[in-house]
Formats: C-alpha cells, sequence, structure tokens
C-alpha cells in the first residue's frame, strides 16, 4: 500500500475505530429494545451476518461485498421468515440457517479456488508455515491465496 500512497496503518486503526463505534451503537440500541443487556445479547448476531456475507459472496463470484451482503441478508431474513411461517420448531430456522452457510461457504471456496487456478501467477500459501502447498486447505483451515511474482517457475534457490 505504500507504493500507492495509502497509510495501511491508519485505515487498520480507522477500521478497528470504526468497528468499536458501530459496535457500541448496536451494543446500547439491542439494550434498549430489551429493556436490559446480558452478556449473551448478541450471539445470534454474529450467525445471522456470517451467513448474509457468505450469501453475497456467492453472488459475486466469491467476493465479498455490500450489495451482495445485503442482498444475503434480505435472502437470509426471507429464509428465517419462510420456515417461522410454516410453523416449523425453532431449531429447524437454525438447521436451515447453518445448512445456507455450509453450502455458501463451499461454493466461495470453490470459486475462489477456480479464480486463482485461472490466474497466472497465484499460488496457494499454507497459513502455518508460509510454504506454497497445493490448492486447496492450509493446515489452519483456510485457503490463504498469494501472488506469486516468479511466474516462470524458477525461485532461485538451490534444491536440497
Amino acid at each position: 500500500c505504500k507504493y500507492i500512497g495509502i497509510d495501511a496503518k491508519a485505515s487498520k486503526r480507522m477500521g478497528f475505530v470504526l468497528c468499536a463505534v458501530f459496535g457500541g451503537i448496536t451494543g446500547i440500541l439491542m439494550g434498549s429494545m430489551q429493556n436490559g443487556a446480558t452478556t449473551t445479547l448478541g450471539d445470534d448476531m454474529l450467525f445471522q451476518s456470517l451467513t448474509a456475507l457468505m450469501l453475497g459472496a456467492t453472488l459475486k463470484k466469491g467476493v465479498y461485498n455490500v450489495a451482495g451482503t445485503l442482498l444475503g441478508a434480505v435472502i437470509s431474513a426471507i429464509i428465517s421468515y419462510g420456515v417461522t411461517m410454516l410453523g416449523a420448531p425453532p431449531f429447524v430456522r437454525d438447521f436451515t440457517k447453518g445448512g445456507i452457510l455450509v453450502f455458501s461457504v463451499t461454493l466461495v471456496t470453490i470459486m475462489r479456488i477456480r479464480t486463482a487456478k485461472s490466474v497466472p501467477g497465484f499460488m496457494f500459501v499454507n497459513l502455518h508455515n508460509g510454504r506454497s502447498t497445493a490448492p486447496g486447505f492450509g493446515s489452519a483451515g483456510v485457503v490463504i491465496i498469494s501472488y506469486n511474482r516468479n511466474i516462470s517457475g524458477t525461485s532461485g534457490h538451490s534444491p536440497g
């Protein structure tokens, strides 16, 4: 980022500050709606937001975006209300959303692997030791895609 004039440290700091401010506002609003606060007040919100995020990413070839996340939130809410209106027990809603989340994560992972394979110069990096690995999951269970500047295939290191 320093080559194009973006201060990465200031951007990261601003991101954390904005996240904390919006989290505080959300906590105040949720506490006022419930007429009190508990330590488990927002536990369900993480699950809902991850489902919306991953649904939105499936709409744009595995790229996280604001419009897709908003549309994913609407789709998630429609499914949640639909299951409730069908008269299903409450745990069915969570199973349905969990299935959608697993499906979305799988689809986004497949999209990212295909995108990385189609772009020359990209390789997969194992998060644990930094070595390139076969396409798939690193040792931490996360697909890490890194740009390899050396497209020719020679690393400049002697084998052994």
